[in-house]
């Protein structure tokens, strides 16, 4: 496989003139207008070429294009069940091929926990990231943690940031809260297959020889370090705000979405020395329980979905509003509940379901456009469906969206089982709206393409703009995947 792991975290992001797929063990770069892959490497490569110092091998990664600042952000770990990094890189311009710039930040001072399951996000201040940290001596729920980073975005624009770390605090305003769900007690690290597949030897993971980063300009990063997830959640989400506003940064978790509460946290002041504010900021919103596996057709266990109702995408403010998407338990279906809620208020303006009777939807991720149009994109299967790829289609008019039946993007082919013990899927997907063309979505998904094989697609849809007068509106849909070859197909859009 183009990979080599499993599950693959399937990532991605669009750029003016080039897509990039992110995902565990493989870096990829494709022309937008033809699908063309113009450069390629392991995720390790990725990093040693960013001038990154890393130990062991580097996992779950996220990406984000900035449209505003016109470069491309990047994110991993390393290092799993040891004291290890968050690693950040930046692109050297808007052309991903032309070079990105990394730092290493140590995920705890006092290595005591490692940080997993990081995720990404942006304003017009900073990027931050976050992560679950557990105990490196245990492997439970006991003893889990957050932490945030906050870094300047002027710093990492600097021609050749570096991985010097400024600032680690814990400068942190709380209140007291009840306590957030922990669903799962499992890291949801990716594994090399080598280490997975059986009839294949067991091989350890050998560090290389390594770059040395860049020396110049630093980089201000404020730690936040292991923070009760009675206080921020579990799995926090930092935003991606593409309104361009500064701080004060959000950052959204489920926190427990079974008594109908989500939590919302703030990075305020200066970004340069801010502070963690996480009182307050519970959100109202319909209870659900969570999910956490998915079915499918024949005798192979169910699959994964980790840790049940998390934001497993990114969650994104749009028009004063943020948009975010979760996997819940919808009368023993998995199904996404989709929401939108006042970013000044908190209070929630809608939310809906996607769902079938027959279908577990799962893995959703969510962009929006400045038209407050809305792609949805998800791994849905049955007992009678392997699993497959989809997305779905909402359109606002007078403050309430409402979606199309969801889209069949790529219909799995056979079941999927690797091993005897979990049996992984995920842990989660990127849609993203083409910066050049708000009416242009992308969605990178994943889906069963043989017997115990997942491959991902990346699929472009195209909606027509609501305020031109057509007698039809066309969804058209291209495809192309770093295991696939091109296919272009057409689908009308009553």
């Amino acid at each position: 496989m183009d990979s080599g792991f499993r599950p693959p975290d399937t990532m991605g992001g669009v750029g003016s003139d080039h897509i990039v797929e992110l995902i565990n063990g493989r870096y990829s770069v494709y022309e937008k207008a033809t699908g063309t892959r113009v450069q390629t490497s392991s995720l390790d490569q990725f990093w040693r070429d960013a001038g990154v110092n890393f130990s062991s091998f580097t996992f779950d990664p996220r990406l984000l294009y900035d449209p505003f600042s016109e470069r491309w952000f990047a994110a991993s770990v390393d290092n799993a069940r040891r004291d290890n990094n968050f690693l950040l890189a930046v692109s050297n311009s808007s052309d991903p091929t032309a070079g990105w710039t990394g730092v290493a930040i140590d995920s705890d001072s006092r290595n005591q926990r490692w940080a997993d399951y990081p995720t990404l996000g942006f304003d017009g201040d900073g990027v931050y990231l976050a992560a679950n940290m557990f105990p490196i001596s245990g492997r439970g729920a006991f003893g889990l943690t957050t932490t945030i980073v906050a870094v300047p975005k002027n710093d990492l624009l600097a021609a050749t940031p570096t991985a010097t770390i400024a600032t680690e605090l814990e400068n942190i305003i709380s209140d007291a809260t009840v306590p957030s769900e922990q669903p799962i007690t499992n890291p949801q690290l990716a594994v090399p297959e080598n280490e997975l597949l059986p009839g294949t030897p067991t091989a350890s993971i050998v560090p290389e020889d390594v770059l040395p980063a860049a020396t110049s300009a630093t980089v201000n990063a404020t730690l936040f370090e292991n923070n009760s997830t009675s206080i921020t959640g579990f799995t926090v989400q930092p935003v991606v705000d593409l309104d361009n506003t500064g701080l004060p940064a959000a950052l959204l978790s489920s926190f427990r979405t079974s008594s109908g509460l989500f939590k919302r946290s703030n990075i305020i002041g200066d970004i340069n020395s801010p502070t963690l504010d996480t009182s307050d900021g519970l959100i109202s919103v319909e209870p659900f329980f969570s999910k956490s596996s998915a079915e499918q057709p024949g005798p192979k266990k169910n699959l994964e979905i980790a840790n049940g109702s998390i934001f497993h995408g990114n969650v994104v403010l749009q028009n004063g509003a943020f948009w975010g998407v979760q996997t819940v338990n919808n009368a023993g279906r998995a199904a996404l509940r989709w929401f939108q809620i006042d970013a000044t208020t908190n209070l929630l303006m809608q939310e809906g379901l996607i769902s079938d009777p027959n279908l577990d939807f799962y893995y959703g991720s969510i962009a929006v456009n400045d038209f407050d149009d809305v792609v949805i994109g998800f791994s849905g299967s049955g007992e009678n469906q392997f699993v497959s790829s989809y997305a779905a289609l909402g359109q606002t008019s007078g403050g309430m969206t409402t979606f199309d039946t969801p889209l069949l993007l790529k219909e799995g082919v056979d079941d999927y089982q690797i091993g005897t013990g979990r049996n992984r899927w995920g842990d989660y997907s990127a849609t993203t709206i083409d910066p050049t063309d708000p009416f242009t979505f992308w969605t990178f998904q994943e889906f069963v393409s043989a017997e115990n094989r997942w491959s991902t697609q990346i699929t472009e849809l195209k909606i027509a703009s609501t305020t031109v007068p057509e007698p039809a509106s066309v969804l058209g849909v291209l495809t192309f995947g770093a295991f696939g070859a091109t296919s272009l197909k057409r689908k009308n859009k009553n």
